[in-house]
């Protein structure tokens, strides 16, 4: 049986009422009640529930079109990890009223009160940046993408949230807008209060290494001598800027 209850009340007693609970009494319940099956992180021919390793499935889910449910494959046969998804969620979701270029996780999904997942929006028509950068369907430059990754990591730094797993699968481009959305909201990657500087230099070098160097590798774009030097999100944007106006003039 699946239940669907506005709020969330953790072991402790304390009741999250800004995160949703998708609550699913035994494991048997997941079959059939879960939606569309999307992706697996690791591999894409298994749907198999009983695995045990790290990674997630992606669904549609089933009883709202524009929710997708992030489920972790290491809860397989009862053999639980203990998740603070709500916890994060609730502390990302107050300041969702203050950022424009996220959305983040409304919800987590449950086993006997135990948490295996996350509710979160379901992108439609969507890929994969890299994906998308080897798809050859871009309309526009490819700097004018980084410019739009680097607008959603300064606004979230800007918000108190340093967001440091970026690498290309964590950022979406619409296939028919072109829109870029960010997912993947989990601990430690998203460090919402007092962040260190060492969490900052790491989405630094993240960026530049598993974002922007990949997909200069696929395209073929060339920064001058500054990118290696930029150390900062502001330092960075100042090159891709120039970048993309020298594109723009070819």
């Amino acid at each position: 049986m699946l239940i669907i209850k506005n709020e969330f009340q953790a072991t402790d007693g304390t009741i999250y009422d800004n995160v949703r609970n998708i609550h699913y009494e035994k494991k048997e319940d997941l079959f059939g009640n879960v939606g569309t099956f999307i992706a697996e992180s690791s591999k894409q021919d298994s749907k198999d529930f009983e695995i045990s390793e790290e990674g997630v499935y992606v669904y549609r889910s089933f009883y709202d079109k524009s929710k997708g449910l992030r489920i972790y494959k290491d809860y397989g046969s009862y053999q639980y990890t203990h998740y603070d998804d709500y916890k994060l969620i609730s502390k990302l979701q107050k300041k969702q009223k203050d950022i424009k270029l996220s959305e983040f996780p409304t919800g987590v999904v449950t086993i006997e009160n135990k948490v295996i997942g996350q509710e979160m929006p379901f992108y439609e028509n969507s890929d994969p940046i890299g994906a998308y950068f080897n798809s050859g369907k871009m309309q526009k430059r490819p700097t004018h993408f980084y410019l739009e990754v680097l607008k959603i990591l300064k606004e979230l730094y800007k918000e108190g949230i340093v967001y440091t797993d970026v690498h290309t699968k964590n950022f979406l481009i619409n296939n028919i807008t072109e829109v870029v959305n960010i997912i993947d909201f989990e601990e430690p990657f998203v460090h919402v209060d007092n962040a260190s500087p060492h969490q900052y230099l790491i989405m630094i070098e993240n960026l530049k290494l598993y974002l922007l160097d990949k997909l200069n590798a696929m395209v073929g774009v060339k920064f001058d001598n500054s990118y290696e030097k930029a150390d900062t999100l502001e330092e960075i944007e100042e090159v891709v800027k120039e970048c993309d106006h020298k594109l723009k003039i070819k």
